[in-house]
Order: structure tokens, then sequence, then C-alpha cells
């Protein structure tokens, strides 16, 4: 901090000055403020100024002068605002980079799956400790308030002096000593060792009631994972053979029976099991299981396809605690094992083999998972085309699916063709050829000729049988009478975009449609298809004057990864001598605020079209740690039947660790803990999604104007109350949800709670409104466009005509003659690493 000294009339501050880099409090003597020429206030000593450089807002707001002489202390903005993020960085940075180890491994029993409120949790409040050599992390029979996640070293186990199995890697230390208060064993370091701690409020904030279930499940993951019957099985799958058992309770001293028992393990105690088959006579099986072990019986019922047990349980003498164990009455897991050993199998047999493409059972897709379940409904929502389409749609299209059984050699479909059905194989295995040429081997999970669905054209490949298999088949006539309307457009779309090889050189321009800081965007068309696609060309000059590169990149690596109704689709990069483009679909509807312009004030239903297409477009996005921070009606087109579209992701942030700090955004839509640079998270956009919907409905901003400084815009989000017109204040349920939207504290915002954006789509302003149909693009648009708008056509009505010429093609040099394009040949990048991204 400085120390200024000011003689009596001396200027500290001007209005209007934008050059000004310190904020000041009063040391002694007093200062005036004047604003438009007037004096407005007397300070002195404590008081303090210049709050805009803070903000980092630009002009000072106010000229301070100096009566008579003064001191002041002064600091610059940007120090403040590095001493907040360094006050929150100081302890989270290795601890935020040992979370993000945890959960891109995917391999930790009670943290693989989880919300991301849950996963915000955890990077606020998950401490971090560090052990030397023969430290005891917690000891049997001693209370438990704290659970271990071990991410570095390695430990021992023992009970009453006898070692088990260590964990592993994000191994859990210590849930079923918080879930009965003591611990069931000894854990001790066996070399210098790191391990996230949740304490027992962390989680239940992160999981609330269901905190017990959790550590229960956690509990018996840990038991499958050091089974050698479960070896080498994803966390996914071993939820699902976890969700096939029925977990239960035994007090001391109890006693019980249960009937077609295929497999058994202890959670946790220790139980007394009589096995036998029923009508054979007197158990022939006894033995003791304990908990802490995993000890199971009846692995020969699985592997074997054994007749089930009738099993009799009793405590085992000395127990004082309720026994838990696990049963699995069902032969689904002897199916599962089954599937997983003949895969295996085959996986060796063909391990040498260049074309040894056989699916493999470690890396089961959760649609093979949903097919091996017998869930047609969730194995149809795993087909990329069919994802959007609604729960009801999915049941009829689930109920239509015929089953076809099918013995080795016999022909599916041949090549040339007309396609009319779509398959999905149950079980057994298909041959793909093209010609005479083996393409790939399909299993379990696998489907073909989900073009048939939607187009009228001849096969592609032919489809043979390798093993007698069993497929799920729907006909077109089938599907057409279930899908209908705006849907069948997009879901053609999506199936054009699915061709990632288009070539820069194969593309024809056919006019600009929008202009930007670093380029322009244009219109091309692939002629073997007649596809049309947007070209965003960056020019790379540009980028690197203005140091953009690191943005550019993210960007390419954030819409690669993106797949949504209601944001646009991103196809591919190309990566020219001046430029770098973004190949994305083409949206012809013009702006959001074209609709808003045509439309007026919006009722209701209105809307609520358009902010739920923007509230499942954030909730996609929040559910990958992707904020966007930029929501606003200039981000969002519209497309050819109504619907919204977000593009433009170069301000977007990937949450790698509990929180953003780079000031981004457009004022307006700033949330408060932006401006304030405490970080911030992805609940900023909420507060965004509050100012277009108050936008949506009153016809103005509730904060600050589009004729307002930024410093005036940063106070009134920071400080005005949230004032609603009359007609909003009557109708309770938009005044509710505009107030839990624009809510200053970030975790009390609505959406941002353990809820998640349940909280928002059961919100009573949505109380009549059908998500599904939204997302299936069933609902009817409140705005049609008439014709296709682009940006350009706006900013000069001549340049559809100006720009018709004759299709010039792209060309990989990095412009095409195609009018906007402009490089420079003596340039040269000073550093060309950051191109590898395109």
């Amino acid at each position: 901090m400085e120390v200024f000294a000011f003689a009596d009339g001396e200027l500290v501050t001007l209005q209007g000055n934008v050059q000004g880099t310190h904020f000041f409090i009063v040391a002694e003597g007093t200062l005036t403020i004047l604003r438009d020429g007037a004096m407005r206030n007397e300070i002195t000593q404590g008081a303090a100024f210049g709050e805009s450089v803070i903000l980092l807002s630009g002009a000072q707001n106010a000229t301070v002068r100096s009566k008579g002489s003064s001191r002041v202390y002064g600091v610059t903005g940007h120090a403040i605002r590095r001493t907040l993020r360094n006050r929150y960085q100081k302890d989270r940075k290795r601890a935020s980079k040992l979370i993000n180890d945890l959960l891109g491994a995917g391999q930790c029993t009670l943290l693989h799956n989880l919300s991301p409120y849950q996963t915000q949790c955890l990077f606020d409040k998950c401490g971090m400790s560090c052990f030397v050599r023969g430290d005891v992390l917690m000891k049997e029979g001693e209370a438990v308030n704290t659970l271990h996640v071990l991410v570095q070293g390695s430990l021992s186990l023992s009970v009453k002096g006898n070692r088990l199995e260590p964990p592993g890697a994000f191994g859990i230390i210590g849930e079923m000593g918080l879930l009965y208060t003591k611990a069931d064993a000894t854990a001790i370091t066996q070399e210098p060792s790191q391990t996230l701690t949740l304490t027992r409020e962390l989680l239940r904030d992160m999981f609330g009631d269901k905190l017990e279930e959790e550590l229960l499940r956690s509990c018996l993951l840990g038991r499958l994972v050091q089974h050698g019957l479960f070896a080498g099985l994803s966390m996914e799958q071993l939820d699902v053979i976890a969700g096939l058992c029925q977990i239960l309770e035994l007090p001391a001293e109890a006693e019980l029976e249960e009937q077609e028992v295929y497999f058994m393990m202890c959670i946790h105690g220790r139980v007394e099991v009589e096995a036998s088959v029923p009508g054979t006579g007197p158990g022939n099986k006894k033995q003791e299981l304990s908990g802490i072990t995993g000890d199971s019986l009846g692995e020969e019922c699985v592997t074997q396809e054994n007749v089930p047990w009738m099993l009799r349980v009793r405590s085992a003498a000395g127990t004082t605690d309720a026994v838990k164990f696990a049963i699995w009455k069902n032969t689904g897991l002897g199916e599962f094992l089954k599937q997983k050993s003949r895969l295996e199998a085959a996986a060796t047999r063909h391990a040498d083999s260049p074309m040894n493409n056989r699916p493999s059972f470690k890396k089961l897709t959760s649609m093979r998972m949903a097919v091996w379940q017998d869930d047609k409904e969730a194995a149809l929502r795993k087909v990329v085309v069919l994802r959007t389409l609604s729960s009801e749609q999915l049941r009829q299209l689930a109920a239509a699916l015929e089953v076809q059984y099918v013995a080795a050699g016999e022909t599916v479909f041949s090549q040339g063709e007309e396609g009319k059905d779509f398959y999905i194989i149950h079980t057994g295995q298909l041959s793909v050829k093209i010609g005479d040429r083996h393409v790939r081997t399909l299993g379990m999970g696998d489907y073909v000729g989900e073009r048939a669905l939607l187009f009228s054209e001849p096969r592609s490949a032919t489809i043979t049988v390798v093993e007698d298999s069993e497929l799920w088949k729907m006909n077109k006539e089938a599907f057409m009478d279930v899908v209908k309307g705006p849907i069948l457009d997009y879901m053609k779309d999506r199936i054009a975009f699915q061709n990632t090889k288009v070539e820069l050189d194969s593309l024809i321009c056919l006019r600009i449609i929008g202009r930007g800081g670093f380029g322009v965007v244009k219109m091309v068309q692939l002629p073997t298809t007649s596809t049309r696609y947007a070209l965003k060309c960056v020019n790379k000059r540009q980028a690197v004057a203005q140091k953009q590169q690191k943005a550019l990149a993210l960007e390419r690596s954030i819409l690669a990864e993106l797949d949504h109704p209601f944001v646009i689709k991103f196809i591919r990069s190309f990566l020219g001598k001046h430029y770098v483009y973004f190949l994305m679909e083409l949206v012809t509807g013009g702006e959001l605020l074209d609709a808003l312009d045509s439309l007026g004030l919006l009722k209701k239903p209105q809307a609520q079209f358009y902010s739920g297409s923007i509230i499942l477009a954030l909730e996609f996005l929040h559910e990958r740690r992707i904020a966007y921070l930029d929501i606003k009606g200039e981000n969002c087109l519209i497309d050819q039947h109504g619907y919204l579209k977000i593009i433009d992701f170069g301000i977007a942030e990937r949450l790698r660790g509990g929180r953003i700090y780079a000031v981004k955004g457009t004022p307006l839509f700033m949330a408060p803990e932006v401006i304030l640079g405490k970080g911030y998270n992805c609940s900023a956009d909420l507060w965004s999604l509050g100012i277009c919907l108050y936008d949506f409905m009153v016809g103005r901003f509730p904060f600050g104007s589009d004729t307002a400084s930024n410093p005036e815009i940063f106070r009134a989000v920071l400080k005005s109350p949230l004032k609603l017109p009359k007609g909003i204040e009557r109708e309770e349920a938009t005044k509710q949800i505009l107030m839990g939207l624009l809510t200053r504290d970030p975790t009390k915002r609505l959406g941002a709670g353990p809820e998640g954006y349940d909280a928002i789509k059961q919100h009573p302003f949505f109380s009549d409104f059908r998500w599904d149909e939204l997302l299936s693009r069933q609902l009817s648009a409140p705005y049609l466009p008439k014709r296709e708008t682009y940006a350009e056509d706006q900013e000069n009505p001549n340049t559809e005509k100006a720009s018709a010429h004759t299709n010039p093609r792209m060309t990989s040099a990095g412009f095409a003659t195609c009018e906007g394009d402009e490089a420079d040949d003596t340039w040269a990048d000073p550093d060309p690493s950051w191109q590898e991204h395109f």
C-alpha cells in the first residue's frame, strides 16, 4: 500500500478519467466529492473512494479534491483483486489438482458420480492432509468424524492385528466408521501419503438425507472391487451390479431365511450362513462371513449356472451391532459374468490379430449396459439421433421393437438394398462388410441401420451373423407413427453432421453471413450432399495481436464435446495459412432479439419457451462443469422452426478448480460475484438467466440500462434493490423465480443448491410447462421465421445481392475468393504451438 499527500485544492481523482489505477482510503484531512461539477459530499479519515478501479470498470465516476492538506492510502485495483484471488487459492490449488485427478480417474467408490452441486462442494470445502510413514489415520474402535480418500502413498489396514487388503489409489478409508461412529479397522501409512479429507458436515451437505445410503453403497462397491469375480470392471459396471442386489440388515442375535439366492456378500459385521438347495434335505454348506474382508457365498451359482440357494442367516456369536449384507436373487448377475467371460476369451483369442476390434467388456458402454439389463427404453436413449426424444416417445418406440432371432451365417441386410429397418444387438455378434472387405464386428449394445428410419436410400454395407443372435428391430413405419414434426429435420441434421471428414477444399463459399472482431462467418456448402454449414474464419494475426490463442484453443475444445439441441453444433476445425476455421451447423432464423422485437413483451408461455431452452442448455453445460459466462439475447439464434440455439463460446470457461477469477461477460448481465473478484462458478450463469427472463417479461434490465456507464451498472448490480413492475408483483410465481435467480448470494441462488436444475424446472413458474416436449421439439415456437435471416443482412441490406457470385471453393491456403478475406503473406506467428489444437 502506498501513501499519497495532497495540498489544499489539489485533485486526487477526476471524473471521467479512464487512466485511474488506485483505490484510496483517507488517512487524515478532509476531501470533497464533486459529481458533474456540483459538490456532493465531504469525507474524512477512514472513508474510501475510487472503487471503479477494483471493478476494472474504466472511468472515474466522481472528482475528488483535497480540502486543506490531506494524506490518503492507495492500492491498485489489480493488487486488490489479486489479493482476493490469492486468499482463496492459497490453500486450494493443490487440493483442486488432487480433486481433478480423483474425478478424472472415476475410480472412487463414493465420489465417481457426483452432481454439479456435489462437485462444487468438494472443490470448495474438501480438505487435504499429508502424513509421514507410521501415522495413524484411524484406530479400531475409536470415534470417526472424517473420511479419507487416498490420493498418494500407501496404507496398511488391520483388525485385531490381522492384516487386510489395503486400499488402492482413490480408495476410501472410514466410511463404515462414519456409519457406525467408530472405526472398524486401524489404518497406518506405510510411506509419505496424502489424502483428501471429507468431514461428516461436508458429506451431509453433499448427500443430505441419503448420506447413510451412499456410504453403505460405497462400502459395497469397495468390497466388489476387491473380489476376483468382478476384477477389471469399471465403476459404472459395478454400479449396475450393486443395483441388482438387496441390502439387508440383521439385528444382533437375530435370524432370517431367504429363498432363491444366487450370490451373497457380507458388508458389515459377521454372520453365520447355512446354505442348501431346496428339496435336497439338510443344509450342505455352512460358513461364517465377515464384512471387513468382504466374504461372499455363491460363486458357483453365478459362474456355473447352478440352481439358487436357500439361505439361513444368523448373526455370529458375540456380534453386538446390526449386520449388513447383500444378496442377489435373479439370474442377471450370472448372465452379466457369462458375457464378461465370453468377451474376455474372444479378446484373448484374437489379441494378435490386426483386425481385432471385438468389443472389450472392460469398455462396455452405457448403451451395452442398458441392453444387457433388457431396458429397451434406456437403450434407445443412447442412440445418438434418438436421445432428445421425449420419455413418452421412447416408451412407444420401445414397445414397437420386435425381437428377431437370427442364426450364424444368415444375412440381416445386403449392401445396395433399400433400408427399411433399424437393429440393436441384444445378444450375439454381427459382421459388417463393405464389398468384400470386413470393416468391423458388432456385439451386444451396438446398433446398425439408423439412417433407414429417416432416409429412403440403399444400404451402405452388408450385415451378416457371426454367431446366433437376438436382435431388436424397428421398422420405419412404426418409427414415423411416433416421431413427427420439426424433430425429424433436427434428426436428419444430426446424421448429416456425423460426417466429420469434410475437408476445407471441398466446400463452396456461398456468401458472408456475419462479421466479428477477428474475421467473418461464411455460409458454405458441401456439393456432394448439398449440406450447408456456417464457417467461422478467425484471422490468426489479429488473434495473436489480441493474445487470444489460448481462448481460441479452449473454445474449440469445449465445442468439440457439446451435442445438445439448444447449443450450436460444432462439426470440426481447419487450420489454414492465415486463418483457423470453425465448421458449424448453419442456423437460419436470425437472432433471438429479432423474435423479441416481433413479439414485444413476452407472455408467460412465450417466456417459458425461450427461458426453458436456455435452462436446458445451461443444465447440459453445467453438468460438464462448463460456465458459459455470456448469456444474453445476442448470443442466441433461432432456427428455421423457431427453436433457440446458443452460440459463441469465446469466453466460456471449464472449471478445473473450484472457482474462476477472470472478469468476463457483458456488464448488464454480469453476476455480483463476477464483479467483486472473489471467484465464481457456474451459478453466475443463473444470474444472467434471471436478467434475460426479466428483460423478456418487463422489457428492460433490472440493474442499469444500455446507456449507463459500467461503474453505474456495477453499483446497481451490487447494491440496488430488485424492482418489479406491479403486473409482475401480482404474479407470485413469476415474482419468486425472478427473485430466486437474481439472488446476490450465489450459494442461495435458485438452481445452485442441492436440487440443482430441478429446483428451477419444478418451480411454480413452470408448473404447466412440458419439458420433455420442449426437448423433443414438439411444442409450437412463439415465433416462426418467415425467411432466412443473418446478421450481415441487418447490417447491410444489400449484402445478399452483393455476395451472390460464382460459388468459389475454399482453399487450405487460408482464404477463398469470397468477399471478406484479407491476408498478409509477410506475417509469421512467433509461437505457432497453439495451432496444434486445430
